[in-house]
Parts: structure tokens; C-alpha cells; sequence
């Protein structure tokens, strides 16, 4: 299983019927920024992501402090026609140091 290093910015919990199926669709979104800079010709910066993930796991990850750095473990995603990563779960590492910082500057 691969790992990297995520700051999470946001957790929110879904749980609502699909209108075109009727089946119930529950589960737990995850807000975050990848501490990867992404350098291509098209793309410069640290890019927001979401990953959708277990809905129990809002209550863990909910207690957390934000932004958060956390291990993000990835799975491949078989499902998918483009045969990708998917995070699976993130794993809190501990709060960023330079959130007062961001909040004086806001």
C-alpha cells in the first residue's frame, strides 16, 4: 500500500438518497492539499483535492485539529476504466505548526 503526506483542511459527512436509483449513498468527505508541488506546463502550485471515504470515519477524523498533516494511504482503483489511485484513509500526524499564521494573515 502506498502512503503520502496530505494537509487536511476539512472533513463533511453526506448521507442522502440518489434520486435516479433510490439507493441510500453515505459517506465522508475529506478536504486537503497535497504537499507535492505540481510543476507541469499547464499547472503550478499546491492543488486542493477531495477524497471520499468511509462515512464512520467523520468521527475519528472529525476530533482533529485543522489543517491537520496526515498520511493518506492510497489503493489502486480497479474499478475505475482509467485503473488509478484512490485514497482509502488518513491517518492524522499532527496539527500544522503555521495555522496561527494563516489565521493573523485572514
Amino acid at each position: 500500500m502506498e502512503k503520502i503526506k496530505v494537509i487536511v483542511t476539512a472533513v463533511s459527512r453526506y448521507n442522502f438518497t440518489d434520486q435516479d436509483t433510490g439507493r441510500q449513498v453515505q459517506g465522508c468527505a475529506v478536504h486537503y492539499l497535497d504537499t507535492q508541488k505540481n510543476q507541469s506546463e499547464h499547472t503550478m502550485g499546491y492543488m486542493p483535492g477531495k477524497a471520499n471515504v468511509d462515512y464512520l470515519a467523520y468521527d475519528r477524523l472529525s476530533r482533529m485539529e485543522f489543517p491537520q498533516i496526515c498520511e493518506a494511504e492510497l489503493v489502486f482503483n480497479l474499478a475505475s476504466k482509467n485503473k488509478t489511485w484512490k485514497i482509502k484513509d488518513f491517518n492524522p500526524l499532527g496539527i500544522l505548526a503555521c495555522e496561527s499564521e494563516l489565521v493573523s494573515i485572514l
